[in-house]
């Protein structure tokens, strides 16, 4: 797990991120350790970039991929946060022009 750890850091992952890939690989680790590892570096939340559809976005997600219009356009770079301006900005996008969708953000791991 250690191993696992460090190469999620050095690829640049931020620990929030890098802790919910090892919860998400169900089986791998022993939960005592991951709980562990969780307080040694006292992560509170633990974030997991899902796909999301425009209607699905809330308010304090990060978008984990820049979001574009279906002509290119950039809308939303990696690293915003969704906010309710944002949000009203992509559903106007989604019904005028159009999104490659769906879109990565990062939400805490439910």
């Amino acid at each position: 797990m250690a191993l696992d750890w460090d190469s999620l850091l050095l690829c640049g992952l931020p620990e929030e991120m890098a802790i919910a890939k090892l919860f998400e690989r169900r089986g791998c680790y022993d939960p005592s350790v991951l709980q562990a590892l969780k307080r040694v570096n006292q992560i509170e939340t633990v974030l997991a970039i899902r796909k999301v559809q425009v209607s699905a976005l809330e308010d304090g997600m990060i978008i984990a991929e820049d979001i574009r219009s279906i002509r290119s356009t950039l809308l939303c770079a990696k690293g915003q946060e969704v906010t309710p301006a944002v949000r009203l900005q992509l559903r106007n996008y989604l019904v005028n022009v159009g999104l490659a969708g769906p879109n990565k953000v990062s939400a805490p791991l439910e």
